[in-house]
């Protein structure tokens, strides 16, 4: 199993917050887990292997799927080798030719990928988004927003001057792209480390997203540093300061913690992972 990212928040048997559509799959129900594998086939399967992208991770791995070390293989996703390699020409069809548009028009582009939420709800207002995005065009940055694919709704949602990608795009070949990410508790902040570029956290919801959604597998903050924000004039201030401005502050600690979630940072991950199960069939 490649698995889908290093996770921030806990997963699988490592729920523990009762009312999780995820505990009640796995803990409680034997007929609720036979209907998630007839709905979404594999996604439940007892994987013999899994790929994880450091040993922090890999001990995350080994109690959410009550796996022994030696069957976790640590190695590079072999999906962010779309941040280092060639462009596809596929790509095209992802929203590039408006982020080109955007680039040659000397803005920036910041991405924009929140997490899946159960039950906390957005805290904002259409009123207090619009006049964000409209700074932010005047600060001269774009914003690319894709929702996760279970996600039917965002918290900057299209807007006038935004590029929204379907939830279906594959955001991997883009985001080698893009000046900087806003996430809030996605794995994808891992991967993006990748490119030492600069990281904001907008976690406007984050005491409620920990109690009432999914805890955590350790501190939030040592998780990601101190580039959190918690609402539309913070994150504004960071993006003017951290993208627009170049005041990359918060460099070092995003290095740090690039080398404790990445074990390989450089690249040719599918590659590795290929032959790695070659070996694994071969023995």
């Amino acid at each position: 199993n490649l698995w889908h990212g290093s996770p921030m928040k806990k997963i699988n048997q490592d729920v523990v917050t009762e009312d999780s559509f995820e505990y009640y799959l796995h803990l409680r129900s034997r007929m609720m887990s036979i209907w998630a594998g007839l709905v979404m086939p594999g996604c439940f399967e007892q994987p013999e292997k899994m790929i994880a992208a450091s040993s922090v991770i890999a001990k995350r791995l080994e109690s959410a799927w009550a796996l022994p070390a030696a069957n976790i293989i640590l190695a590079g996703y072999p999906r962010n080798d779309a941040l280092f390699g060639a462009e596809s020409q596929e790509n095209d069809l992802n929203g590039l030719s408006q982020i080109t548009e955007a680039q040659n028009a000397g803005k920036k582009i910041i991405v924009y990928l929140p997490t899946f939420r159960e039950r906390a709800e957005p805290d904002y207002n259409e009123e207090e988004k619009t006049a964000f995005l409209q700074r932010l065009d005047k600060l001269g940055a774009t914003m690319i927003v894709k929702m996760h694919p279970v996600e039917s709704a965002s918290t900057l949602s299209a807007a006038k001057g935004e590029i929204s990608l379907a939830p279906s795009v594959d955001i991997y070949p883009i985001l080698k792209h893009c000046d900087a990410l806003i996430t809030d508790y996605s794995s994808i902040a891992f991967d993006y480390m990748l490119l030492d570029r600069p990281i904001i956290y907008f976690a406007y919801d984050l005491d409620n997203y920990e109690f009432k959604d999914r805890e955590f597998y350790e501190d939030y903050r040592a998780m990601v540093g101190d580039s959190i924000v918690k609402n539309y004039k913070e994150l504004e201030a960071a993006i003017n300061d951290q993208v627009i401005n170049g005041n990359d502050r918060f460099r070092e600690s995003r290095e740090r913690l690039k080398s404790r979630y990445n074990k390989y940072t450089k690249g040719g991950y599918s590659e590795f992972v290929f032959n790695k199960i070659k070996e694994s069939i071969k023995n």
